[in-house]
């Protein structure tokens, strides 16, 4: 599902599919190039390239099964990469007050994945509570929303994994020139200890990034640019330029939250931050900024 035209440039990246309502958001793994561990105390700064691996999040909505009720919303997630695919029920209020997420019966039985859960459980009551908050005042209270289903579909690059065994194993010498031969989103070979091998490029950021960032724009929370951007004309007026960075600050607020609920801390947060915005001068925020929002995850 990766579309031609995504490119290193732009973060995150959107392509709305042929067959809409699909929509696929792409975001970039990141390097700290200066500053190491300086950056976790305000106000020093460092400095993040984005790179050219990326890690892509596809959503699209299907029809839900009969039994759905009212506020429901039936999730599948496939990793195809690591052959897994899980199932999850959302359920809240119509401004997203008493939010779960809960596995169905065959995915309970796997090992949790924060890193889809947290996102999942977040972004569809924060995409609830923004419409809910833009109905006129004095409105007839929120209906509860109609049942609904989504399916997702997540793919990493294989810059994010360390691929040594494939190489060897088609003979190859370990190069650079070696691994871009390789065919893409490769499934990452495990090691003897059952852990795949990570490269360090900050695959659980992209990852959360972008699929929180599918999941907004499909949910009508926000609005991405589509590759290759507005005309040049509706880019140059500020009113678009402000909305947008509106939006992606909105996008990064929410996909760090996300982040530190999903590891159980307060990280540093350039790697979200670069898969955000990309390359930057980065400086991180105040971890007691999003303290009080991390206790939403306990029902993921």
């Amino acid at each position: 599902f990766i579309p031609a035209g995504c490119s290193p440039r732009r973060s995150p990246q959107l392509f709305v599919g042929p067959s809409y309502p699909m929509v696929v958001v792409s975001a970039p793994g990141k390097v700290l190039l200066a500053g190491g561990y300086l950056i976790l105390d305000r106000p020093h700064t460092g400095t993040v390239l984005a790179l050219d691996a990326r890690f892509f999040s596809a959503v699209e909505m299907r029809p839900p099964a009969a039994a759905a009720l009212p506020g429901e919303v039936e999730v599948s997630v496939a990793s195809p990469q690591f052959g897994e695919l899980r199932h999850y029920v959302y359920s809240s209020g119509p401004a997203g007050e008493d939010a779960s997420l809960r596995p169905t019966a065959g995915t309970a039985a796997q090992p949790p994945n924060r890193y889809v859960e947290v996102p999942l459980l977040y972004a569809i009551t924060a995409a609830r509570a923004l419409a809910a908050a833009a109905a006129p005042a004095g409105s007839e209270p929120v209906p509860p929303p109609p049942p609904l289903a989504l399916e997702v579909t997540l793919a990493a690059d294989n810059g994010f994994y360390s691929h040594i065994a494939e190489l060897r194993a088609r003979g190859l010498p370990l190069t650079a020139e070696s691994l871009a031969s390789l065919p893409p989103l490769l499934r990452p070979a495990a090691g003897d200890n059952g852990d795949v091998a990570k490269t360090g490029l900050g695959s659980s950021a992209t990852l959360v990034t972008s699929l929180v960032a599918a999941l907004l724009h499909t949910l009508g929370a926000i609005s991405l640019p589509e590759p290759g951007g507005p005309p040049a004309a509706a880019a140059a007026q500020p009113k678009s330029h402000e909305r947008e960075e509106r939006q992606l600050a909105m996008l990064h607020a929410l996909a760090q939250v996300c982040h530190c609920a999903a590891q159980g801390k307060v990280g540093s947060g350039f790697d979200v931050c670069a898969a955000t915005f990309g390359s930057h001068r980065y400086c991180r925020f105040s971890p007691a900024t999003i303290q009080p929002l991390l206790g939403l995850a306990e029902g993921a």
